[in-house]
């Protein structure tokens, strides 16, 4: 008590205030934070629910289905499914398999699983999909469904060919043909196609069923292929292949072709992996009526092609950015190296305009000192480097000791006092003169940057390509200049 005697009325009441308010604002913030949670919960069950497949959602820590879709009621025949128990939901004959999907469900991913049910005394076969998902601090189990009872079936009721059917799925946005096997010296029987088929060679089924592969194959592939093909059906080992087709109509795209051969045996393997189908699968093992049918899943690979062969040219195109960029940062450092390696300015003027001009496979590289004569601007060419076999200028009359005006480059001096870089491209100068006095040089395209000491334009440097006409003089070659005429600055100052 004493202590508190000690420490001001208005102290404590200002604590206690404070204390108050940063109650509310914790009381406020976690009402706000529960609300908010609640709503995004509420928001995405909503969403769920409109998906156009039977789903379901289910609460793990409480084991209740949160809420489903009308879907999903159709499914188990009606009935209340939202806040059910697991364990009296229909949708899983044993609580140790949903125990099991829980249990899955904690590893990233979605995954499939079959559950055999039985709905109004009938067996069901549905397939699920489920993940896990977590909202908040809560964590949800999404489940859809497919029912595939039906399909197995049909499976059961008509046999080794309609299992093939199935498996290859006659809505398939790939191409699917099935070919009876006639042995190794006879072209395969083509006996289906489905619709995809047609879209990709241009033949209709009347065209193709009953004939064989070789209507399909012999007059629109090239020799090399056809062979691979014949070859690797008459092997009877599953196989790809990518090539060139020629449809139809005479349009060439680009096709992958998987070939796989489909006797029982494959069958029984196939089918003794589902449910409910031993009975079905020892009549196919113990068959001695074995048929042999090749499958061939053809997929249009054309439009995949031309992003391979774009993502190949923007990928060389960034390694020469690249390699460029490296480039020009190596000749820039080199330049700036010599400027300070050699104590006499103008060898160290030519020996950093010989590392620019090497480094960035110019033809010329130059220095011009701009001055200023009876209220005039003339120029002066006064350091030059040359690449061998170029001729130098540095002596040529018509770019010494002349005003901008005189070789008409009016907008070449409107930029460089607006320290702008200038590039110029001989055979697009429409001026006489300008164009004239650029050509004898051999001129075919050049890069101008202005040299500022301050606020006053002292001069500039240009490199010259005397040989290619479409030269791109791009940004590193930009910055490479900026960086130099910067160093220059200081250096043309200098005194010997």
């Amino acid at each position: 008590m004493m202590f508190f005697e000690n420490i001001p009325l208005i102290t404590i009441r200002l604590f206690i205030i404070s204390f108050i308010i940063i109650l509310i604002i914790f009381t406020t913030f976690v009402i706000i934070i529960h609300h908010g949670t609640k709503y995004i919960i509420d928001f995405t069950i909503n969403r769920f629910k409109k998906l156009p497949i039977p789903i379901c959602i289910i609460n793990l820590s409480k084991n209740k289905i949160v809420d489903c879709n009308d879907l999903l009621y159709n499914i188990i025949g009606g009935g209340d499914l939202k806040n059910a128990e697991i364990s009296t939901c229909r949708i899983f004959s044993k609580f140790e398999d949903y125990l099991q999907i829980k249990n899955i469900s904690k590893h990233d991913g979605t995954f499939s699983k079959t559950i055999p049910i039985n709905i109004n005394g009938k067996p069901t076969i549905l397939e699920t999909k489920f993940t896990q998902i977590q909202i908040g601090i809560k964590k949800y189990l999404l489940m859809s469904f497919i029912d595939k009872t039906e399909a197995v079936n049909y499976v059961k009721c008509l046999g080794v060919f309609s299992a093939i059917t199935l498996a290859i799925a006659d809505k398939s946005p790939d191409g699917i043909m099935v070919l009876k096997y006639n042995g190794n010296n006879i072209s395969p029987t083509i006996s289906y196609i489905n619709d995809s088929i047609s879209k990709i060679t241009g033949y209709s089924r009347d065209e193709l069923i009953g004939r064989p592969l070789s209507a399909i194959f012999e007059l629109n592939v090239d020799e090399n292929t056809l062979s691979k093909i014949n070859e690797n059906i008459h092997s009877l080992k599953p196989t790809s292949i990518e090539y060139q087709y020629i449809k139809k109509n005479g349009e060439i795209c680009w096709v992958t072709t998987d070939i796989i051969p489909i006797t029982n045996q494959n069958i029984f393997e196939s089918l003794s992996k589902l449910d409910y189908m031993g009975c079905i699968c020892q009549s196919l093992k113990y068959s001695d009526n074995i048929e042999i049918y090749i499958t061939i899943h053809q997929k249009d690979i054309t439009e995949s092609k031309k992003y391979e062969e774009s993502s190949k040219s923007f990928i060389q195109k960034l390694q020469s950015i690249v390699k460029n960029q490296a480039k020009s940062n190596t000749a820039v450092i080199l330049a700036l190296t010599n400027l300070l390696k050699y104590k006499d300015k103008n060898v160290a003027i030519n020996e950093a305009l010989k590392s620019i001009g090497l480094g960035l496979d110019v033809d010329r590289a130059y220095i011009f000192k701009i001055y200023n004569k009876n209220n005039k601007q003339y120029m002066k060419r006064i350091y030059e480097w040359t690449k061998s076999g170029i001729k130098s200028e540095i002596d040529n009359s018509l770019i010494n000791d002349v005003t901008f005006e005189e070789i008409k480059a009016y907008e070449l001096y409107v930029n460089l006092i607006s320290n702008k870089i200038s590039k110029l491209y001989t055979e697009e100068i429409k001026d006489p003169v300008l164009k004239h006095t650029l050509l004898t040089q051999n001129i075919k395209t050049t890069i101008i940057c202005p040299i500022f000491n301050e606020s006053d334009l002292i001069g500039f440097v240009g490199l010259d390509d005397c040989m290619n006409e479409n030269r791109i003089w791009d940004t590193t070659i930009e910055k490479s200049l900026r960086s130099l005429c910067t160093a220059l600055s200081n250096v043309l100052l200098l005194q010997n």
